[in-house]
């Protein structure tokens, strides 16, 4: 399981003093690219590799930093999902299709 930590600010009433500023920052830029809605998976892909910071001494503020692992996009209605290693610059996303969304298309076909 992964996940990028987000913490929305609603929530951090419920985290008793434990609140990890650039979560909320984090989920609040995201928030803003997001705002126009629906999104084609290269704008999603560009989502993720956003590194605008909350400062100029804040590398861990931006949604790619320096401890971003894996990045996802998902697409559940059709079972597929993109995901990309952050370990070299150059890599890409690689599609990944489920098992049962293979076989839905197979009996379509």
């Amino acid at each position: 399981t992964t996940t990028n930590h987000f913490l929305d600010e609603t929530m951090a009433p419920r985290q008793n003093g434990w609140v990890v500023p650039n979560s909320i920052h984090r989920a609040a830029r995201l928030a803003d690219l997001c705002q126009a809605g629906a999104c084609t998976l290269d704008q999603a892909a560009g989502f993720l590799r956003d590194t605008q910071t909350s400062g100029p001494d804040d590398v861990w503020s931006c949604l790619k930093n320096p401890g971003t692992i894996y990045s996802t996009v998902a697409e559940p209605a059709s079972g597929r999902l993109w995901l990309r290693t952050n370990d070299r610059p150059e890599r890409d996303f690689v599609e990944l299709t489920a098992t049962w969304a293979r076989r839905r298309a197979e009996a379509v076909a």
